[in-house]
């Protein structure tokens, strides 16, 4: 669950939507209606350290206090033991995309170390203020590596430099288009940049075309269809970006369809490819079976 999606639906200010109670609604609510059909994660995407200004000449990242007094490893540790994984954020620079908070640009061992503590599961790895360092560098996929912990590493810049052609060197998956936008042209656009690169996925190194936008009500009930299972066949994370707490039953029918999932979590680890198009209908291909969106 991606935490600034939420904030963007809910419109409201960082500091009432990013707290340690919304967390943890988030994941009762995650544990109980098992999207992910056991690869169940809570995502933490830009809000929980503390202002740049408050991080320590040695660059010890802080929690925000104010709005996770319990800290990150507590949290981490009761999302644990709701069965979830814990997903965390941080920028392959000197702050993160939004500018107020600090990356991990030249820290990465002292980070990664930081994270394995409060017991992270996923980290996504942005790729804003590099000043200049290609994402190339192994220094942060190193780095988690050297903690013993098992980390899902997500590289995004967006694939700017064809990602899947050298991140599977270094992580378990990559962003290989821009931000996706709630928009049925935009979606497809991406899922088609997304199915160039589809013979370079393999089981722990995957393509990702950035998060799901079904239920955000930019698209038909329709076309989230569309979305979720061409998401499903290319083997993308399926990462959901609306609002868990108040899902509509059709988009919590979709989101459930367990045949659907099962396409998705193939351990085969084939993605699909598109074949042809015929005006506008698709056609993509995975193993045996045919699919006409």
């Amino acid at each position: 669950m991606s935490i600034d999606v939420l904030r963007r639906r809910q419109r409201c200010h960082r500091s009432s939507c990013t707290t340690r109670s919304i967390y943890l609604l988030m994941a009762v609510v995650s544990s109980s209606i098992g999207v992910f059909c056991g690869e169940q994660m809570l995502w933490f995407s830009r809000v929980w350290l503390t202002l740049v200004t408050n991080i320590s000449i040695w660059h010890k990242l802080e929690e925000d206090w104010e709005k996770f007094p319990s800290g990150l490893a507590a949290l981490g540790n009761y999302i644990h033991s709701l069965g979830l994984q814990f997903g965390i954020y941080s920028s392959a620079g000197t702050s993160t995309c939004s500018g107020s908070m600090p990356g991990s640009l030249g820290h990465e061992q002292a980070d990664a170390h930081t994270f394995a503590s409060w017991g992270v599961d996923y980290l996504k790895y942005d790729n804003c203020y590099n000043n200049g360092i290609s994402p190339l560098i192994r220094a942060m996929s190193d780095a988690l590596k050297a903690t013993g912990r098992p980390i899902f590493y997500n590289i995004c810049e967006w694939g700017d430099m064809e990602p899947a052609l050298w991140a599977g060197e270094l992580g378990n998956s990559w962003r290989t288009a821009d931000d996706i936008v709630d928009n049925w042209n935009r979606m497809l656009c991406i899922a088609d940049k997304n199915a160039m690169y589809a013979e370079y996925a393999r089981p722990g190194a995957w393509n990702d075309p950035d998060t799901l936008e079904v239920g955000n009500g930019g698209m038909s009930h329709e076309e989230y269809k569309v979305h979720f299972s061409i998401w499903a066949i290319s083997k993308a994370p399926l990462i959901l970006g609306c609002d868990i707490r108040n899902l509509s039953s059709e988009t919590w029918s979709l989101i459930s369809n367990s045949e659907v999932i099962a396409l998705n979590q193939d351990p085969l680890g084939i993605q699909a490819k598109k074949v042809r198009n015929y005006g506008q209908r698709d056609v993509r291909k995975l193993l045996r079976t045919v699919g006409f969106f």
